[in-house]
């Protein structure tokens, strides 16, 4: 209990109240350390469900807001996606909801509260941040899939995405919210192209390099823009198969999944063939 409080003591010491501000150099060290905490804890600790219920985690999502160097503000967003990635994965589909269910049941105390502002963070009218509302972690994850410059950023992104489509309260949200259901269609095609992009000639030989010197299951960039696919397809499948978004998902569905487009970039991967085969 004493180190729970004192690590939301120093989440709260550093908080990005208003977006504004820079924040220092020295806070984004302290908060990545936490983050790193919370992630032994989550994948290694016995501890796991007592961090999951103390409603730790959930304080950490304004922290999406900030401003600072180009180079912090990349490094804490590939830690906090990385770190909902790992509690998404470690956690069952109802712990998810249960804990999305404890987010969004923490409605803003300002009177100033803006609520047309409610898909693109919490914030006052003054662009102060809310500390007992909780930030749209999907909304979050959309931007970090679209702006993230690194590979890792992009990565954790798609991974998280993936799993939050699989949770029935987020997909609900995109049943009337064609903005958002837009946003996630749109996002999804923009990787897709990314993908495409980075499937060169060049690109090609040198992942038949790899996969000849290569017999370990060693991360090369081969497998690494396979995961990306993957993930992409993974959140295409959970819009498809949802009853209510089948229908408008499939009308968006990109030509090159309705292809052999990715079979050939990804040189006849029997992998790549069956998730294609999926959708």
């Amino acid at each position: 209990m004493g180190i729970s409080a004192a690590l939301l003591c120093e989440t709260f010491e550093h908080y990005p109240y208003d977006k504004r501000v820079p924040v220092s150099s020295t806070s984004f060290e302290i908060i990545r350390s936490i983050i790193g905490i919370f992630q032994e804890v989550i994948m290694h600790g016995e501890h796991r469900y007592d961090l999951f219920n103390s409603g730790l985690l959930t304080y950490l999502l304004p922290y999406f807001n900030v401003n600072g160097q180009a180079f912090d503000v990349e490094h804490l967003h590939a830690g906090l996606l990385g770190l909902y990635a790992t509690m998404s994965s470690k956690f069952t589909l109802d712990d998810m909801e249960a804990f999305f269910s404890f987010s969004y049941g923490h409605p803003p105390h300002s009177d100033n509260f803006n609520e047309t502002n409610n898909e693109e963070g919490i914030t006052n009218r003054n662009d102060i941040i809310d500390c007992f509302s909780l930030e749209d972690l999907l909304t979050h994850t959309l931007y970090a899939l679209l702006q993230g410059a690194g590979q890792a950023s992009k990565h954790m992104a798609l991974m998280l995405l993936s799993r939050l489509l699989k949770l029935k309260q987020q997909r609900a949200r995109l049943y009337t919210n064609h903005g958002l259901f837009n946003q996630v269609i749109w996002n999804l095609t923009h990787i897709m192209r990314y993908i495409s992009h980075r499937m060169t000639p060049e690109f090609q030989a040198e992942s038949m390099r790899e996969i000849r010197l290569s017999n370990r299951g060693e991360q090369t960039i081969f497998t690494q823009t396979k995961r990306l696919l993957q993930f992409t397809i993974e959140c295409f499948e959970q819009l498809i198969i949802d009853p209510v978004l089948c229908h408008k998902s499939t009308s968006f569905l990109p030509v090159e999944l309705r292809s052999n487009h990715f079979v050939e970039l990804f040189l006849q991967d029997e992998g790549v063939r069956g998730w294609l085969e999926t959708i």
